[in-house]
């Protein structure tokens, strides 16, 4: 996969939220080929590191499943959890 492919797929993850796409290649004096890391971000998900583009965003799909959640939001006319509680406490005494 090329990185322009990849990029636009992280896009598409992010919907939204700041993200960055990194690819680092580290060479060594005995192996003519590098060796290559790419990377991934993706804001209040975290980071990811991988050999291969597909990899990276394979491990950022399931990351976003673990870290992310969706938050209900509560109606402007109804009271906090703990507010409920204590409500119901009064009306059983």
């Amino acid at each position: 996969m090329k990185f322009e492919v990849a990029r636009k797929r992280l896009s598409r993850l992010a919907k939204g939220r700041y993200h960055s796409i990194s690819y680092e290649e580290s060479y060594f004096e005995n192996n003519p080929v590098p060796d290559g890391t790419c990377g991934l971000y993706i804001e209040k998900v975290g980071s990811v590191f991988a050999p291969a583009w597909i990899e990276a965003l394979k491990k950022m799909k399931e990351a976003i499943g673990e870290k992310l959640t969706v938050i209900k939001k509560r109606p402007k006319n109804e009271a906090p959890r703990e507010e409920k509680k204590s409500l119901k406490a009064k009306e059983g005494e």
